[in-house]
């Protein structure tokens, strides 16, 4: 509670078998006459074309052909062919451009590019290293850098063409299929936004200008279908006890305010998107989920929330402040909903229950604090807002940096997997801090819990996360940080002195 599946990768799957032969340019030998002839219709001429043969069912074969002028290629410069068994050829498509020079040599490097391309955009975070490649454009026959940013928010893979004579954008694109929505929420919650308590309480769920001034601008990225609901390729949201659909077909939802019932649900999609986003950037070893995550926002009337493993399903309560309207509690769900899809029927012992627990906590603010502004001393807070409806005097429902070590908690805790859980999360959070990012941007603490999911059991407890956890710095970064993981495990008393 506040607190499975594998995701597979997405595979279009095609109508081409096998490969026949590597990519072979003309100068090989001389291809059938038919398929010659039919080459030589093409718009391009020969010597600046490269062909891929691929076999593809009833013994027909695809020739894919790329145009490169001066050793690049021309950016859309392709055609297909289709040879029949026969030997007759038939001409598919053609994209390649008659009449190109070789261009002038780049006067603009391919980091001045991505620079540029990335200021363009307002210097965004991204969810894996950018890349860029010289192509020909066809219209101008010019150099350009075609660079390709993948950003977190928005979802987004941005595709910028930048001249390479002069640095100017020339044009921009999504590479990324599907529809976007737009709405104004709260990116993490009210309190952390407004970087204080100061006039924020539920008021039964009344719009007021304080509150109304802490939604900002958002994307809603890769839904599905046409009607406009949020149904998406990594979430899938339903409200209330008949789960009910939330559709709009111009997906626009600006002007939904937290009073209205839609209000909650697009929370959920918001930020499970976000929250998957963030972990596909960390490059894991293997997909999460097979299936979008499933949630029903406004589900029950209490004051809770909770994952149910037996329908992998988060639901959001409705209760005192709506769970719904605070990112890190949804947050908090998906990390138990991350946990068995990595490891299935993950937390059946108590220790397992207590690292699920603190891991829930630690997801929800790390994805917090990596798309925060600024630094705040709520980056460490979870469920400040949510909190707001059972705490007379305004505090975090939970923080990620106590000084707890596991023993005292066990004492104190009762057995509550949230409070037992507290050294979990704290342990995770100074490794975070004191491993920081790797060689391409990302934490290495991020990439390393997350990782680690996909060597425990159900039963797993401390000891095997531990132990887990090193398995995979081993693996990512050659053992660099076993030393310091065993430390600080060892001092929070998750691992004997003696070493995990």
């Amino acid at each position: 509670m506040f607190g499975a599946r594998q995701r597979a990768p997405v595979a279009i799957a095609l109508v081409v078998a096998m490969a026949l032969a590597a990519p072979a340019a003309l100068g090989s030998p001389a291809p059938p006459a038919q398929t010659a002839a039919a080459l030589d219709a093409l718009a391009a001429p020969e010597n600046e074309l490269d062909v891929e043969r691929s076999a593809i069912a009833g013994g027909s074969t695809v020739l894919r052909v790329e145009q490169e002028v001066g050793g690049h290629p021309v950016l859309g410069g392709e055609s297909v062919l289709v040879r029949e068994p026969d030997g007759s050829v038939t001409q598919i498509a053609d994209d390649t451009v008659a009449g190109l020079d070789v261009p002038d040599a780049p006067l603009v490097g391919r980091e001045e590019a991505l620079a540029t391309a990335a200021a363009d955009l307002g210097d965004p975070e991204l969810r894996f290293e950018p890349s860029a490649e010289l192509v020909v454009d066809p219209a101008s026959g010019e150099l350009v850098w075609r660079a390709v940013l993948p950003t977190v928010e928005p979802f987004a893979d941005r595709e910028l063409l930048v001249s390479a004579a002069d640095a100017t954008i020339l044009a921009r694109r999504n590479l990324i299929q599907g529809f976007t929505g737009r709405a104004k929420l709260h990116r993490d919650n009210p309190i952390s936004q407004q970087r204080s308590y100061k006039g924020l309480s539920d008021r039964g769920d009344e719009n007021y200008k304080r509150l109304n001034r802490q939604r900002r601008p958002v994307e809603l990225p890769r839904m599905h279908g046409r009607r406009g609901c949020l149904r998406g390729e990594a979430v899938v949201v339903r409200a209330g006890q008949s789960q009910r659909s939330i559709c709009r077909r111009s997906r626009d939802w600006r002007q939904t305010k937290r009073a209205s019932q839609s209000f909650e649900p697009l929370m959920a999609y918001f930020h499970v998107n976000r929250a998957e986003a963030y972990l596909a950037s960390l490059d894991l070893s293997g997909p999460i989920f097979d299936a979008p995550q499933r949630v029903n926002a406004n589900g029950i009337d209490v004051d809770n929330s909770y994952f149910s493993p037996s329908n992998d399903q988060i639901t959001l309560g409705r209760g005192g402040v709506d769970d719904g309207e605070d990112g890190e509690i949804i947050v908090h769900e998906y990390g138990h909903a991350v946990q068995d899809a990595q490891a299935p029927g993950f937390g059946r012992t108590s220790q397992g229950a207590a690292m699920g627990e603190g891991f829930g906590d630690y997801l929800a603010a790390t994805v917090g604090e990596r798309f925060s502004r600024l630094p705040t001393r709520f980056d460490v807070c979870v469920g400040e807002w949510d909190s707001t409806s059972y705490q007379a005097k305004p505090s975090c429902l939970r923080k990620v940096d106590s000084n707890l070590r596991l023993r005292k908690a066990q004492r104190r805790c009762g057995g509550d997997p949230h409070c037992i859980g507290l050294p979990w999360s704290a342990a995770l959070w100074d490794l975070r801090a004191a491993l920081g990012e790797d060689s391409e941007g990302r934490m290495i603490t991020d990439r390393v819990v997350v990782d680690s999911h996909f060597l425990m059991t159900s039963r797993s407890g401390f000891r095997e996360g531990v132990r887990a956890m090193i398995a995979v710095d081993e693996s990512l970064y050659a053992g660099e940080h076993v030393a310091q993981i065993e430390g600080e495990m060892e001092s929070r008393g998750f691992c004997p002195s003696a070493g995990c």
